[in-house]
């Protein structure tokens, strides 16, 4: 083989070996992630929203941390509404595949609302976890009559309460998106 050739081969084998080490993403538990590759871009000129509450539309109650915790991974809870720093999250916009998402950050622990390890389980509880270009950090928002149903991009899957809940302190989960009334938050 000819000096050129092997040089061309080397170079074609190196430029495949960066290409794919470039485009494989982590989830946020550090398991590698199935899906496809994402192009993230963070939406210039768009500022994040104020913080305000993420309320379920069908028990009332908002999205929260528990205890105020500031602990990675901890599972998110439905938690009667009021003036503590974990029940408010901040919606920052990104592009996802040339599509409008947001990450979803809390205004006490500064972590995002993600899903265990891109978990496609049905049922899987939410939890925070620090920012990061993650399947499982970004949610679009999907507009529906004055609430709005919140699909993870990773999973495909809406967040939701378990059985339309309506208890405080209920596990807040993914679900399958559907027309269930606990799948509409304001």
């Amino acid at each position: 083989m000819s000096t050129l050739k092997k040089l061309v081969r080397g170079i074609a084998v190196t430029a495949a070996a960066l290409a794919l080490a470039l485009t494989s993403t982590v989830s946020s538990n550090a398991e590698p992630d199935t899906r496809a590759v994402m192009d993230v871009q963070k939406v210039d000129g768009a500022s994040a929203q104020a913080y305000g509450h993420i309320i379920n539309n069908n028990s009332g109650m908002c999205l929260a941390v528990p205890g105020g915790s500031t602990q990675e991974g901890l599972g998110l809870i439905q938690w009667g509404c009021g003036g503590w720093e974990d029940h408010y999250w901040q919606l920052e916009p990104w592009d996802v595949n040339g599509v409008r998402h947001y990450q979803i950050r809390n205004a006490r622990s500064q972590q995002c609302l993600a899903v265990p390890g891109n978990s496609q389980e049905r049922g899987v509880q939410v939890i925070q976890w620090g920012c990061g270009q993650f399947p499982d950090h970004f949610w679009r928002v999907i507009p529906a009559g004055g609430k709005s149903q919140l699909k993870n991009f990773g999973t495909g899957q809406c967040l939701a309460i378990p059985g339309a809940s309506k208890v405080q302190g209920e596990r807040v989960i993914q679900w399958p998106c559907g027309t269930f009334p606990d799948h509409y938050w304001r």
